[in-house]
């Protein structure tokens, strides 16, 4: 009997595992429909086996938590991943800021840098943050490539996210230790020796993968308008380090300019022309390709990337790009050329160039760009201590704002911004509510910055209908 119940048990772990779902990388992004209603998509990587979830909770953050089902899947082509759809729509009931997650119980096992290994009931989890009490409008980011999920050892390994903001807005990316519920990270982590991450072009470099096995990273990409930050998402996945199998490498990149940080970056005005020619080559594999992933290649920027060449072991494409006046603005556009090669298995490798695309009413540009790259408390610690609320918003007449346990006697002052930054409207704030009155001031988006006498602030966005 004891034998029988051994076995039983036994059966009952490996069917367990068997059925969990092995997450090897997702994302989690959202679009603001109207008002306060949100539709986020959730999209998953996972193995074949164990990798069938056909539905998610969803924890919108305000105490709602919600079944999402799978709307789609799809096996990506030569590699045994499937990619995993959810999308579901949720209205909030007041402005407020809000952290979206989900929570999946299983990772692979044996990954090298999330619990000496034993990696394989630590939960997989997202989140996306929304600050609704700020008012006005966002969308999150979006990932326009599927992750690369092998990298060879003894060979230098990037890969970008491709990322791209419909607001405009200014994205910074940073290296975080992946998390496995809200507010609690995976337990010893650690980010392999010679890896890197540009906060600027979320290209993450790994100069020398050495010991073969899996690795985990998770990068936070951070939405500024006019430097202040306005959303977040998580981005978690998994590399797997194997065996150096192609020859494959990019030509023709060499003499393409670069900025300081030895990045590749372009400077162009309005009906300036871009053209970039680039090579892949690989005399191993058997198949090859070369792609292009960038906003200037959707939703009518004109941007075109065509084939120049090809031969039995290389392709040649040419980039071109004339940006118009309305391409100009402070964040750059991220274009990432990603050659691929297939043996037994299929090995990519990514280039990312950045293109700024400026005209002279934008020379405030690169005094915000500097500071994104410096810890500031105003924008990266919001004041905790005061609990502000700003109704109605938006606001046609005037608007109030409330600070809900502000200190007896403590200095406070109101600062009000216009979207290029220029300081527009200064008072103090005398009591728990102050009134602001529209007079005027003109229809569109304006930022707040509330600040008390030690220097720590709050910062928001109004919107004057």
């Amino acid at each position: 009997m004891k034998k029988l119940i051994v076995s039983i048990l036994l059966f009952m772990i490996n069917y367990s595992i068997l059925l969990a779902t092995h997450n090897r990388a997702g994302s989690m992004t959202y679009r603001q429909l109207s008002g306060l209603t949100y539709e986020i998509s959730i999209i998953t990587y996972t193995g074949l086996i164990g990798g069938n979830a056909p539905s998610l909770d969803v924890d919108w953050g305000d105490g709602v938590i919600e079944t999402v089902y799978r709307t789609s899947y799809s096996i990506l082509q030569g590699m045994a991943i499937q990619k995993n759809i959810y999308t579901y729509t949720h209205t909030y009931q007041s402005y407020d800021n809000y952290t979206i997650s989900i929570q999946d119980p299983n990772r692979n096992d044996a990954i090298l840098n999330i619990n000496n290994g034993t990696s394989i009931n630590i939960p997989f989890y997202l989140e996306s943050t929304l600050f609704l009490s700020n008012g006005g409008y966002n969308n999150s980011a979006e990932y326009l490539t599927v992750p690369i999920l092998e990298a060879e050892a003894g060979k230098p390994f990037r890969y970008s996210l491709a990322a791209m903001d419909m607001d405009g807005d200014i994205l910074t990316y940073e290296l975080v230790t992946p998390k496995s519920a809200i507010g609690l990270d995976v337990p010893n982590y650690f980010i392999p020796d010679t890896t890197s991450l540009y906060y600027l072009n979320g290209e993450l470099q790994w100069a020398t993968p050495q010991n073969i096995g899996a690795y985990t990273f998770a990068i936070k990409v951070k939405e500024y308008r006019n430097n202040i930050l306005v959303g977040t998402t998580l981005v978690d996945f998994q590399l797997n380090v194997v065996p150096p199998v192609n020859g494959a490498e990019f030509v023709g990149n060499t003499s393409w300019l670069v900025d300081a940080n030895h990045h590749y970056s372009y400077q162009l005005s309005p009906f300036d022309t871009l053209q970039l020619s680039l090579l892949y080559r690989d005399t191993i594999a058997t198949t090859i390709d070369l792609e292009a992933y960038s906003e200037t290649l959707m939703n009518g920027n004109q941007a075109t990337f065509i084939q120049t060449q090809t031969g039995t072991s290389f392709i040649a494409k040419e980039y071109t790009w004339i940006p118009n006046t309305t391409h100009a603005r402070c964040a750059p556009y991220l274009l990432t050329f990603r050659g691929h090669s297939t043996t037994n298995q299929i090995i990519s490798k990514d280039l990312t160039v950045m293109i700024w695309v400026r005209d002279s009413s934008l020379a405030y540009c690169e005094g915000l760009i500097n500071q994104l790259n410096i810890p500031i408390h105003q924008i990266e610690s919001p004041l905790e201590e005061l609990l502000i609320h700003v109704y109605p918003n938006p606001f046609t007449d005037k608007t109030t704002i409330a600070i809900e346990n502000r200190r007896e006697n403590e200095e406070v002052t109101f600062q009000l911004f216009d979207v290029l930054g220029n300081q527009i409207f200064y008072d103090q704030i005398n009591g728990e509510t102050y009134t602001l009155r529209r007079n005027r001031l003109v229809a569109g988006l304006y930022f707040y910055r509330i600040e008390d006498a030690l220097g720590n602030s709050k910062v928001g966005k109004i919107r004057i209908n």
